[in-house]
């Protein structure tokens, strides 16, 4: 079933519990986390690239699930989001540093206006080392993923978390790939609401099929791709498990 990102956030801030993003590239991937999230009856937050198919595809896997299903989607224009707004996305995530300088303000303003009339969450992801202008706070913001946070130390990056919840209101994400689990712990207990697993399912899935291709007894494309599968979910399966013990 399709969920919406206020009713996911307002839970999460309810529990204190910071809640994983998991990036997807492809429809096998994506119905695989699905798969693995009814396994263990739970949510799942999906990722995804603004590609009309499998936005299409995976939209389609939501409104079957037997759990409640949000995704995003991941935009560099206003065509783009125009285009997969359509589709009845419940999420438009905006990589800010890929837009230019002199057109953010304009850019981010117009994208507002049109989500403004529609069930739709927005997302910024923000350059870690960059200044966040003090008007994200009454734009419409629905949550604010830091990225490059590598560059930064720990203790820059906690102030930086409490700083934003503080004084700007906005739910703060980061990015897991970049941070070892111990500084990642240290966040979540600092108030982040969510982290982004960018890559973890998808590389699973790859290891996965060099298994099946290692085993010469196999023959069908089918069954090398169950190892792959097989790898996404359980992969998928200990981001969701390890969710529910923060």
């Amino acid at each position: 079933m399709l969920a919406t990102f206020p009713t996911y956030i307002a839970r999460s801030k309810r529990q204190r519990r910071a809640f994983p993003i998991i990036e997807v590239q492809q429809f096998t991937t994506a119905r695989a986390a699905i798969q693995a999230a009814e396994k263990h009856a739970l949510p799942v937050v999906l990722s995804v690239q603004s590609d009309p198919s499998l936005v299409r595809g995976l939209l389609s896997l939501a409104q079957v699930a037997n759990i409640p299903v949000l995704v995003t989607v991941r935009c560099r224009s206003i065509e783009d989001a125009e285009q997969v707004l359509a589709l009845g996305v419940q999420g438009i995530t905006v990589q800010v540093h890929d837009l230019p300088q002199h057109g953010r303000k304009m850019y981010l303003e117009s994208l507002v206006a049109v989500l403004a009339s529609r069930d739709v969450s927005l997302f910024l992801e923000w350059d870690a080392k960059e200044k966040i202008p003090t008007e994200l706070a009454q734009s419409g913001i629905h949550g604010l993923i830091l990225r490059n946070t590598a560059i930064l130390s720990p203790l820059l990056i906690k102030e930086l978390i409490e700083h934003l919840l503080r004084s700007k209101q906005i739910p703060v994400f980061l990015h897991a790939d970049e941070l070892k689990p111990r500084e990642l712990q240290q966040y979540l207990k600092a108030g982040i609401l969510g982290y982004f697993v960018s890559t973890a399912v998808e590389e699973a899935y790859t290891a996965g099929l060099r298994t099946g291709l290692r085993n010469h007894a196999l023959t069908l494309a089918s069954e090398y791709e169950h190892y792959a599968v097989l790898a996404a979910q359980e992969t998928t399966e200990r981001i969701l498990i390890n969710h529910t013990k923060q």
